[in-house]
């Protein structure tokens, strides 16, 4: 039991910027349940995105409003799946094979493509903030989207052989229960629809997002790690909005 209650206090570390000092073991059972709780990260950027904009002075700009917003999630993410996204678009848009692409991931420094995939997916987080803030969307749609991403994204590296025996992505599924993990997560995505059945459809876009980006990464990268994860909470985020923003 308390490696499994471990499992929370290890996904804000891992997974976001609010300072957690203790020293936790990474046990199968309790890294299974830092997974499991991995979307809660999602509800908690929701709640403090949706907070933000409703306390901020009327007088503000709705730009203005949708950049704070940015930036704070941005903040509470520590840029993490940027980073990921910045590395993916680099090793891709090298046109090399797979090892090259492989070698590209690991290099610490951003290049050309990876510059550009975070100036057009910041770009279009804030077009995206401003039609949400105008629209005055729920508080539920906030907590759903970063939740549905990232049981999408637990998902899909349950499912992926990693790329290669190393690497963040291999770590993580030597300690993985997968049955555990992936009753889990479809759990996680019934309960959204369950509370909010208009999210039927950006469930279902997650799923056709999730079997589009295993196969791209199988073919262009021979499988999954953990800069993919990144590119994938990124990617799949803003589709998710999108799909939201057309069935409202």
């Amino acid at each position: 039991m308390k490696q499994t209650l471990n499992g929370l206090p290890l996904a804000l570390q891992f997974f976001s910027q609010i300072p957690i000092r203790a020293s936790l073991p990474m046990t199968k059972q309790s890294v299974t349940a830092m997974f499991l709780f991995f979307p809660l990260i999602g509800l908690i950027e929701g709640a403090l995105l949706y907070g933000i904009s409703t306390i901020v002075p009327a007088t503000f700009h709705v730009i203005l409003v949708a950049t704070l917003l940015l930036l704070v999630r941005m903040a509470f993410t520590g840029g993490l799946h940027l980073d990921g996204l910045a590395d993916t678009a680099d090793a891709y848009f090298s046109y090399g094979d797979i090892a090259r692409r492989q070698e590209i991931l690991k290099d610490p420094r951003i290049g050309a493509f990876g510059a550009m995939a975070i100036g057009m997916a910041l770009l279009l987080r804030v077009a995206i903030y401003v039609q949400v803030t105008t629209a005055e969307v729920s508080l539920l749609y906030f907590l759903m989207v970063p939740v549905l991403v990232r049981s999408g994204m637990t998902l899909y590296l349950i499912s992926t052989t990693p790329a290669k025996a190393s690497g963040m992505a291999h770590f993580f599924r030597e300690k993985f229960h997968y049955g555990v993990l992936t009753a889990g997560h479809f759990a996680w995505l019934l309960a959204v629809v369950l509370v909010v059945p208009k999210m039927l459809f950006v469930a279902a876009a997650l799923l056709v997002f999730l079997w589009l980006f295993k196969w791209w990464t199988r073919k262009h990268f021979g499988g999954s790690s953990g800069d993919m994860c990144g590119a994938f909470v990124e990617g799949g985020e803003l589709l998710l909005w999108l799909v939201l923003l057309m069935f409202m």
